[in-house]
């Protein structure tokens, strides 16, 4: 049995689309039942497909996971020539220690496979580089520049619900101060893509949920990232 949605919790995501999904759990992903599958149709290769498989029984195309609620530490930007795409870093910190650590399974899983998706994309005497899942990058807070890993995320407001102080949200994404909010979502990746010698895995953001938090809020989580989450490396 294949199923394109689902797994382990249910969730009605999407009042546009009334989708059904069921997520994966991160405290019971267990890396060795992601498979590619190289007998995917897609007569292109520019994508390989991504099987969450449960002893054989249960199939899942792709992989789906929510995050924790978490204080945005760069704001949205818009894809370049759209009006409706947008990108959105997600933080990979201490208080989201399981997401950050599936992403790193994956990543190493994903250079194991190398083989495997040079014979699905036709590079077997060619090099391929990886870009990973795991980012790093700079962050300045409180005289500070820190160091922190994150995971940029796609979001198609065509496509994804978003929520904002649990109301349904349709304005400007730019106009929104993610100094002040903090994200919850869900996430999708179905695959590996390719893009010349370069591949990697995507993730594409289905469900947003965006809440305000006050100041004294935004002071003991910007006084708990600095002393649990990122690294200082410049005063």
């Amino acid at each position: 049995m294949t199923l394109k949605i689902y797994i382990y919790e249910k969730m009605n995501y999407n009042i546009k689309f009334k989708y059904d999904l069921l997520i994966i759990k991160n405290d019971i992903f267990n890396i060795d039942n992601v498979i590619c599958d190289i007998n995917y149709k897609n007569y292109n290769r520019t994508f390989l497909n991504i099987e969450y498989n449960i002893n054989n029984i249960l199939k899942i195309d792709g992989l789906f996971f929510q995050t924790k609620s978490i204080k945005l530490l760069t704001g949205f930007t818009l894809a370049p020539n759209c009006k409706n795409k947008y990108y959105i870093d997600l933080p990979l910190l201490n208080n989201n220690l399981k997401q950050r650590t599936i992403f790193e399974e994956l990543d190493k899983k994903t250079l194991i496979l190398i083989d495997v998706i040079k014979q699905f994309y036709n590079n077997s005497n060619s090099n391929i580089n990886y870009t990973p899942i795991i980012k790093t990058t700079n962050f300045f807070l409180k005289g500070g520049t820190y160091e922190y890993n994150f995971c940029k995320l796609k979001l198609n407001t065509n496509e994804c619900q978003i929520y904002y102080n649990n109301n349904n949200f349709t304005g400007d994404l730019l106009k929104l101060d993610f100094l002040k909010l903090e994200m919850k979502c869900v996430i999708q990746s179905y695959g590996v893509w390719k893009y010349d010698n370069t591949y990697g895995i995507s993730w594409k953001v289905i469900k947003m949920e965006l809440k305000d938090i006050d100041n004294k809020e935004i002071n003991n989580i910007e006084s708990s990232i600095i002393e649990n989450n990122i690294t200082l490396i410049d005063e």
